[in-house]
C-alpha cells in the first residue's frame, strides 16, 4: 500500500476543536452537514472547555456523538492527535470552530468521483475576517491522505508531520472568524499568546524555518511590535544559507517580509535597500517574486516613482504566467499570506499601474502587454475605471503605426 495510507469505509474523518465559539457554531456544522451526508465520513469533536462551555458543544452533540474531552495545556498539536487516536478516515480534514465552508460541493466530488485515490493532501482557501471590514485570503493544507504514523507537530499553527504528493488544489474556501477582535485589546491578548507558545516551542525544539517565519508573522501583525518582526530575521538569517534551505516556502516568505517591515514603518528608501539586498543574496521561487514585486510596486505607486514600479513590474509579470501553467507546483510554494498577491484583485492593481508607467514613458507596447492582463472579458470585472488610460495606449499605439 502506497506510503502506508490506511484503507478504510470511511473516507473522511472531519475533525474539530470545539472551544466557546457559540456565536459561530452552528453555521460551522451546517456548512459541513452536506459533505457529511454525502460521503462516507464521521465527524469528531474534541472538547477544550469541559464545564466551562458557553453552550457550543451542546450544539456539536446534535450532530455527531463523537466527542472527546481535553483539558487544555497550551498545546494545539496535542489537542488535535486525540482526533487521530479516533479516526477512522482514509482522508483527514480539520478545521476550527470559527471557520465556515462557503461551499463543500468541490469536496463531496473530490469523493465521490474517486479522485481522493490520486492524491496525498489537500489544499483549499481561508478568507480572515477583521472588524475593520478588510480580508486577508491564504491558502492552507488541512487535508491529508493518512498513514498510520500521521500526527500533528506544534504547540501553536500546528501541522502535520508528514505529507506525501502529488498534491490537490481546491478552489472552495472557508471564512474564518478568528481575527475578527473587537477592539486592540483582544488583538494584543491573541498575539501575546500565540508569541508565548512559539517561543516555548523554539525553547523546547530550536529554530526552524517554520516557527521563524511564524514568529516573525506574529510580530509583524502590529505595527507596535513590527520592529521585534524584523530583529527575529536578523536573528535568524544566517541560518538561511548555513543550515536551512533557503528555497523552503517559510524562508521565502521571510525574505519577503522583511521588505514588507519597512512598509510597515514607511521607510520607502530602505523598503528599495531591503529588496535589492535580498534579491542579490538569495534565489526567489516564483511566488516570492510576485510577492517581492507586488510589496514594491504598492509602495512605489504613491511615489510616483515610475522607474521601480517599470523595473519590478516584469517580475511579477513573468511568475503570474508562470503561475497559470504550473499550479501544482506553485501548491507547496503557498506558506502563510503569500496567496494574497496571486489573487487576481492584487494583480489588477500591479499591472495596472505598470501599465499607467508605461504610459508615461510612452512605451504604448509595453503598456499594452500589461493591460493584456487584465480579466477584460469577465462580467464581474469592471474595467470602466481604466478605459481612459488604455484608450492612451491605443492612442498611441496607432501613431506609431502611422
Amino acid at each position: 500500500m502506497s506510503n502506508g495510507w490506511v484503507k478504510s469505509e470511511i473516507k473522511l474523518t472531519i475533525g474539530i476543536l470545539v472551544s466557546n465559539r457559540i456565536r459561530y457554531i452552528r453555521e460551522v456544522m451546517e456548512a459541513l452537514k452536506p459533505l457529511l451526508l454525502a460521503v462516507p465520513s464521521e465527524l469528531i469533536a474534541v472538547d477544550t472547555k469541559g464545564t466551562e462551555s458557553d453552550g457550543s458543544i451542546d450544539v456539536v452533540r446534535e450532530y455527531t456523538d463523537k466527542i472527546y474531552p481535553f483539558a487544555w495545556c497550551n498545546d494545539f498539536a496535542a489537542a488535535r492527535n486525540v482526533c487521530f487516536e479516533h479516526a477512522h478516515g482514509e482522508w483527514f480534514m480539520y478545521q476550527d470552530d470559527d471557520e465556515v465552508f462557503d461551499d463543500v460541493t468541490e469536496l463531496i466530488e473530490f469523493f465521490q468521483s474517486g479522485d481522493y485515490l490520486n492524491y496525498g493532501a489537500g489544499y483549499y482557501g481561508v478568507l480572515n475576517h477583521k472588524a475593520d471590514g478588510s480580508e486577508q485570503k491564504a491558502v492552507v493544507g488541512r487535508m491529508v491522505r493518512r498513514t498510520a504514523n500521521t500526527r500533528f507537530v506544534g504547540k501553536i499553527h500546528e501541522h502535520f508531520n508528514e505529507v506525501y504528493e502529488p498534491f490537490k488544489s481546491f478552489s472552495c474556501f472557508v471564512h474564518h472568524y478568528g481575527y475578527f477582535f473587537k477592539n486592540e485589546e483582544e488583538n494584543r491578548a491573541h498575539q501575546e499568546r500565540n508569541v508565548s507558545l512559539l517561543l516555548q516551542e523554539i525553547k523546547e525544539n530550536g529554530y526552524t524555518p517554520q516557527r521563524c517565519a511564524q514568529l516573525m508573522q506574529e510580530f509583524l501583525s502590529r505595527k507596535e511590535t513590527a520592529a521585534e518582526g524584523f530583529r527575529v530575521f536578523e536573528q535568524c538569517v544566517d541560518e538561511l544559507t548555513v543550515r536551512w534551505d533557503s528555497m523552503d516556502s517559510c524562508t521565502q516568505w521571510m525574505l519577503v517580509a522583511s521588505v514588507r517591515y519597512f512598509s510597515m514603518t514607511e521607510n520607502y528608501e530602505g523598503l528599495l535597500l531591503q529588496a535589492k539586498k535580498i534579491q542579490e543574496a538569495y534565489p526567489l521561487s516564483q511566488v516570492a517574486q510576485m510577492a517581492l514585486a507586488g510589496v514594491v510596486i504598492a509602495n512605489a505607486a504613491p511615489q510616483g516613482d515610475v522607474g521601480t514600479i517599470l523595473g519590478y513590474a516584469p517580475m511579477y509579470y513573468h511568475a503570474w504566467n508562470w503561475m497559470k501553467t504550473h499550479e501544482a507546483e506553485a501548491i507547496p510554494q503557498k506558506q502563510l499570506d503569500f496567496p494574497k498577491y496571486l489573487t487576481r484583485e492584487y494583480a489588477v492593481q500591479v499591472f495596472q499601474a505598470a501599465a499607467t508607467c508605461a504610459n508615461a514613458v510612452r512605451d504604448y507596447k509595453l503598456a499594452y502587454a500589461y493591460w493584456e492582463q487584465l480579466p477584460w472579458n469577465d462580467k464581474e470585472f469592471d474595467g470602466s475605471r481604466y478605459a481612459k488610460a488604455m484608450q492612451e495606449t491605443l492612442a498611441g499605439l496607432e501613431q506609431e503605426a502611422k
